[in-house]
């Protein structure tokens, strides 16, 4: 039996609001174990990752607004954080580990973009009552684990609302053609580079400047260069994408400033370029047969 991508992403979501009900539902209940699982799935890289899977397994139209809506939100509020420079609550008090100025909080910012935009997208009401369940976890962790005063996570849910409807309202009219998503990648590269010469210490602004640079060059490489590539190509693509996989998942884990960014823009061009490829070489395929 041939699987459709309706189904697929009907599966994605169920097993996502198993998943983000049960931890969402511990948080709300203020289990702290339960609230720093909630609040890592609430984190630019859960989403990121999210995003780029959604753009290789359901549709590159659909998953790549998701991805430049995600890096255009996460990628505002650090400029938002630097600018403002509101502290959060005192170091000594926190339950887990954060970086940066605390409003707006960047959790509740693209968990909120993630789910207003999977709404506009698909019209599901249950990713609405998904998103609303996990949002509420999110923004619940956030001040349970005392990185955050509620301002900060209104703030974030605010921006990551706002921000989100306008950039699907812009998408929908110009069509979101790769034309229009690479100025707006551009955009999230100028975004996070500004902050982070005003906050180099900011951790996490290191690794949005990677993903934007990397979805930057794959856009381009998509857009000029996919369909000139031979199967040969391809085939060693694919050896040389797993290889660098390996090579991003140590880079990123040693979290330091330029280990940082490098495996992030490895990540988001992989993750822009791969799908493109795959599709290339199964039409090949097909046409042969």
């Amino acid at each position: 039996m041939k699987i459709t991508r309706p189904q697929i992403e009907k599966l994605l979501l169920s097993i996502l609001a198993l998943i983000l009900s049960y931890f969402s539902a511990g948080c709300i209940r203020e289990s702290i174990d339960l609230c720093i699982a909630t609040s890592f799935l609430g984190s630019e890289y859960f989403f990121i990752v999210v995003g780029l899977a959604l753009y290789n397994l359901t549709g590159r139209d659909r998953g790549l607004r998701i991805i430049i809506a995600l890096l255009l939100v996460a990628s505002t509020t650090g400029l938002l954080k630097v600018v403002v420079n509101s502290p959060r609550p005192p170091a000594s008090e926190w339950l887990v580990h954060a970086s940066g100025p605390g409003f707006p909080s960047g959790h509740a910012a693209i968990t909120t973009s993630f789910w207003i935009i999977l709404f506009l997208e698909t019209s599901s009401l249950v990713a609405l009552a998904i998103g609303v369940v996990h949002i509420a976890g999110v923004v619940a962790s956030r001040v349970i684990l005392r990185v955050h005063y509620p301002v900060d996570v209104v703030g974030g849910v605010a921006v990551g609302l706002v921000l989100s409807y306008l950039y699907w309202l812009v998408s929908r009219k110009t069509g979101a053609r790769v034309k229009e998503e690479l100025y707006t990648a551009l955009l999230c590269t100028i975004l996070a580079s500004t902050s982070l010469v005003l906050e180099s210490e900011y951790i996490s602004l290191w690794m949005l400047l990677g993903l934007s640079i990397g979805v930057l060059l794959g856009l381009l490489t998509v857009s000029r260069r996919v369909e000139s590539i031979r199967s040969w190509q391809i085939s060693h693509g694919i050896i040389g994408f797993i290889s660098a996989s390996i090579f991003i998942v140590v880079l990123l884990l040693l979290q330091t400033p330029y280990y940082l960014l490098i495996g992030s823009a490895m990540l988001g061009y992989i993750g822009i370029v791969a799908a493109p490829l795959l599709e290339k070489q199964v039409q090949a395929k097909i046409s042969r047969t």
